[in-house]
């Protein structure tokens, strides 16, 4: 069935990507970690690794309230 957001196929192939993309993600900092923290235990870089993921996403600086008038 097709709606406005495309076929079910189409759906379940984006979904797929961004699963993907997901997990190209976690490995990358991964890899990171490993290279920032080389004497760290296996152990410590997953600890990381699930701290960095839990973490809330920074707002980006157009979306930040600013005081009005700026001094």
């Amino acid at each position: 069935m097709a709606d406005r957001h495309g076929t079910d196929l189409e759906i379940a192939e984006r979904a797929r990507t961004t699963g993907l993309l997901h997990e190209a993600g976690v490995q990358m900092m991964r890899l990171r970690l490993r290279r920032e923290f080389p004497a760290a235990s296996k152990a410590e870089i997953e600890r990381r690794l699930r701290a960095w993921l839990a973490a809330p996403e920074p707002v980006p600086a157009c979306m930040r309230e600013v005081a009005w008038p700026r001094r």
